[in-house]
């Protein structure tokens, strides 16, 4: 797949696992991402997404976050603190 991650990915609301890596994705993370209140699994390495990444502070059930291999920039938002679930990140190559 190619081009943006349409903003509407927040309206999947009971969305447990989103893995869209590998692809040509790009522009900026939504976010909305940070309205997928039930989210455990997150998978957008490998493509080309830029700017920072979004609050993420609303997704208390995150366990896996896999940001590497994009063109993200900036700081990683402090509030990854507040998710206590997280068991493994990785954000290498950005």
């Amino acid at each position: 797949f190619d081009g943006v991650l349409p903003p509407q990915i927040g309206k999947l609301r009971f969305l447990k696992s989103l893995a869209l890596s590998n692809n040509e994705l790009s522009g900026d993370l939504p976010q909305n991402v940070g309205l997928l209140v039930y989210l455990q699994y997150l998978n957008m390495s490998a493509n080309k997404f830029s700017g920072r990444v979004p609050n993420i502070s609303n997704l208390a059930q995150l366990k896996y976050l896999h940001l590497s291999d994009n063109d993200l920039t900036g700081p990683f938002p402090e509030a990854i603190q507040q998710l206590l679930n997280v068991e493994v990140i990785y954000l290498s190559g950005n």
